[in-house]
């Protein structure tokens, strides 16, 4: 992603050893102690909330599709869908819209509430930088 210039450039710096891009490693193992060492809920809640959020990464999933079937709908791609994902795509947002509605208010004022706080990160990220037209981003 720091290729594509979505993060700074440190993070995609990798080791001379082992070729992994260990400082973003070592930020997202400190990220993953920060947020699970403190929480006083239980290990149920985390679940909750973790299930959750990979429902909430199937929303956009339903919607892609269906949007850039319609709008590149003649582009090669490596790998086709089935014929059915015009019906598919619809009923899994659906579905999953459901499963996180069905979540209960208590995980999704956190779901919001992370969400939210990533929006600044989008804005700010060369993508979010171009797609508002702010200073000048290297193509």
């Amino acid at each position: 992603m720091s290729r594509l210039s979505y993060f700074p450039e440190i993070f995609g710096r990798l080791h001379p050893r082992f070729q992994t891009p260990w400082i973003s490693i070592l930020l997202t193992f400190v990220i993953g102690i920060f947020f699970l060492l403190p929480f006083p809920p239980s290990w149920y809640a985390l679940v909750s909330i973790d299930a959750s959020f990979t429902v909430y990464a199937y929303l956009a999933a339903g919607i892609s599709n269906t949007v850039l079937r319609r709008t590149m709908g003649d582009y090669e791609r490596p790998f086709s869908t089935p014929p059915l994902s015009a019906v598919l795509s619809p009923i899994g947002f659906i579905v999953a819209s459901l499963l996180v509605y069905w979540s209960g208010w208590s995980t999704i004022s956190v779901l919001l509430v992370v969400v939210s706080a990533g929006l600044p990160l989008l804005l700010f990220s060369a993508y979010g930088r171009r797609a508002l037209g702010i200073g000048s981003i290297p193509q």
